[in-house]
């Protein structure tokens, strides 16, 4: 009787996982026609991202700097360009989530495309007002260049090809540095620890621009539906924002005040003496999009995982004149 029992239990608990696993399924089908209450539950989640990324930014960032009046800041020769890339990045990774959610909704997809640009490049407009009146930053239109941009990148194909056909991706790697005063130095802006160094290390970081091969080949080719080529800008030795990291001349050093030092320079004295440089690659990549399984769950996964790089052997050159071959870059 007993065994009976559980046999019975065991049935109902399958049976009821089978259920949810399939409503998990439809669920995360696009409709084919607008759906007002999924529609209405979009707007919803947008406008609540909108509201807790400019109270989260002003509570947990901005507090800790003095305000000013809204104003403006060139920085567009900092950081060798990289963060003009990442908001150009950000900016596109938010017009592609949205644009995913207004499809899901069943919304025309004109308009789905139009509705995920705008929230992309919304969400970061919201970080450059916010710079607009921080004492220590200020409006930046290289940012907003930048932003445009990306979210442009988004609509532009949607609209013309329904696709993304150019994916543009990140990858990242925890760097270390020595003397211990570059460690030092790179814990004061960049954090401690892999997560943080992971999104605000410039030095770690590399976005790329990934193609896919079949899609610009005419039809009916051979070439694997998931294989993409890819091409990255990152740089290195970026231990402040502005330019003044150079290869000093043999003999003569500058130290943190910025006043050359003769002789043999301080621990300190080798943060404004490192060499900066650009870096640009050439890879192989997978576009996870065309990845299709017969789990909806897992197919929507790929997608929203598919603007991470994936690792793969990778050529690189730096304007330093030097080549490159990585076995495996990240």
């Amino acid at each position: 009787m007993r065994r009976i029992f559980l046999s019975a239990i065991l049935m109902l608990v399958t049976c009821n996982a089978w259920a949810q696993y399939h409503l998990l399924n439809q669920l995360l089908l696009p409709e084919e026609k607008y759906n007002k209450k999924r529609a209405t539950l979009v707007h919803a989640t947008m406008a609540s991202g909108f509201t807790a990324t400019m109270f989260g930014l002003k509570s947990a960032w901005y507090a800790n700097y003095d305000r000013s009046k809204f104003h403006f800041f060139n920085d567009n020769n900092e950081w060798l360009q990289c963060d003009k890339v990442g908001h150009f990045a950000w900016s596109y990774y938010g017009a592609y989530v949205a644009g995913q959610a207004y499809k899901w909704t069943g919304m025309p997809y004109k308009k789905a495309a139009i509705y995920g640009a705008g929230v992309g490049l919304g969400m970061t407009l919201i970080v450059e007002i916010l710079d607009g009146f921080s004492n220590k930053w200020g409006f930046s239109n290289g940012d907003l260049i930048a932003d445009i941009s990306g979210a442009g990148l988004y609509l532009g194909q949607e609209l013309a090809w329904k696709q993304q056909r150019i994916m543009l991706k990140y990858s990242a790697h925890n760097t270390h540095y020595s003397p211990i005063n570059l460690e030092n130095r790179a814990n004061d802006l960049y954090g401690n620890g892999i997560l943080y160094r992971m999104v605000k290390d410039y030095n770690g970081m590399t976005f790329w621009l990934s193609a896919n091969v079949h899609d610009f080949l005419p039809k009916n080719n051979k070439v694997p539906k998931w294989l993409n080529i890819a091409v990255g800008y990152g740089a290195a030795n970026m231990f402040n924002g502005a330019d003044s990291l150079k290869l000093a001349p043999a003999g003569i050093w500058y130290n943190t005040a910025g006043k050359r030092v003769y002789g043999t320079p301080s621990a300190t004295d080798y943060l404004l003496n490192q060499a900066r440089y650009r870096q640009f690659y050439l890879s192989l990549d997978l576009d996870l999009s065309k990845v299709h399984t017969k789990h909806q769950w897992v197919n929507t996964l790929l997608k929203t995982i598919n603007v991470i790089k994936f690792p793969a052997p990778t050529l690189e050159y730096n304007s330093l004149g030097q080549w490159k071959f990585h076995s495996l870059y990240f």
